[in-house]
C-alpha cells in the first residue's frame, strides 16, 4: 500500500495572508449593503499596501528600524 506524502501543517504563528482577506471579505458581503463594501476594501487593500512598503523599507534600511544610532 503506497503511503500519502503530505505536507507538515503550518505553524500557528504563520497567517495566510490570502485566505484571512478572502474570508474577512466574505463576512463583509453579508453584513455590509453593496454600495458600502467598496469602502471596506479598499481600506483594507491600502493597509495591505502599507504594510508591504513597510517591509521594503524595513529591509533597505533596518538600522534606521532597530533604533540604532546612525
Amino acid at each position: 500500500m503506497a503511503k500519502k506524502i503530505t505536507s507538515a501543517p503550518a505553524a500557528k504563528g504563520d497567517i495566510d495572508f490570502e485566505k484571512e482577506l478572502w474570508d474577512v471579505a466574505n463576512e463583509l458581503r453579508a453584513a455590509v449593503a453593496e454600495n458600502q463594501y467598496k469602502d471596506y476594501v479598499l481600506s483594507l487593500l491600502f493597509v495591505k499596501h502599507l504594510s508591504e512598503r513597510y517591509g521594503v523599507r524595513k529591509q533597505e534600511n533596518p538600522a534606521f528600524f532597530s533604533g540604532a544610532e546612525i
